[in-house]
């Protein structure tokens, strides 16, 4: 049976796609197939590697092709082995070629298969892939941590510079005038005796 590119809009979806290839490969493959949490396919072999694939869908909802993400497993997560960023979407056929390649490749790789020396040169490959992942996360981290402390050094800085801009301006309002005496103010205290000039001694 030939698996011609069908027209997008003839495109199964990713899921019924994934149930026709699991009945064509039974009892002829090792790997085992169920969704995951992010509605992927997962074509996998268990503590070995496995291929996750997603349905793209165009602008009105139909199946425009696949993508997919490899995954190795590094003893204690599985960490990603290959990139597909900006590759376009595969078709069916070229889909069902993929999975062959990566079925035919992860089979002749499995640990069980390799020799005593191939197996421990894997083990060390993987550790050192699950190494790499963990440091990969911590940077993230730590770059996400240092981009909000930058972001309240900015904020405090505008803070600042806000308190200065009013401090400067209350500092450079001109004193206030101050006003005259008003009369009540200048004339003798009620009560008080008066002082007069003495007259012409006699």
């Amino acid at each position: 049976m030939s698996h011609l590119h069908r027209p997008h809009d003839d495109l199964p979806g990713i899921a019924e796609l994934a149930e026709r290839l699991r009945g064509e490969s039974r009892g002829l493959s090792s790997w085992v197939v169920f969704e995951n949490e992010s509605f992927a396919q997962v074509f996998e072999f268990a503590a070995h590697r496995r291929m996750q694939v997603w349905e793209e869908t165009d602008e009105v909802g139909n199946v425009d092709g696949y993508s997919w993400q490899e995954q190795l497993w590094a003893g204690s997560e599985w960490v990603n082995v290959s990139t597909v960023d900006g590759v376009a979407p595969l078709n069916e056929e070229q889909l069902r070629g993929h999975l062959s390649a990566f079925q035919g490749e992860a089979e002749a790789t499995h640990p069980g298969v390799l020799s005593t020396r191939e197996a421990a040169l894997d083990r060390m490959m993987r550790v050192a892939l699950g190494t790499a992942a963990s440091l990969a996360r911590k940077v993230d981290q730590l770059e996400r941590q240092l981009n909000t402390t930058a972001e309240d050094l900015r904020r405090s800085e505008a803070d600042n510079d806000r308190i200065l801009t009013a401090l400067n301006l209350l500092t450079q309002r001109p004193p206030r005038a101050r006003r005259p005496a008003s009369p009540e103010q200048t004339a003798p205290v009620a009560g008080s005796p008066a002082v007069f000039g003495k007259g012409p001694s006699r």
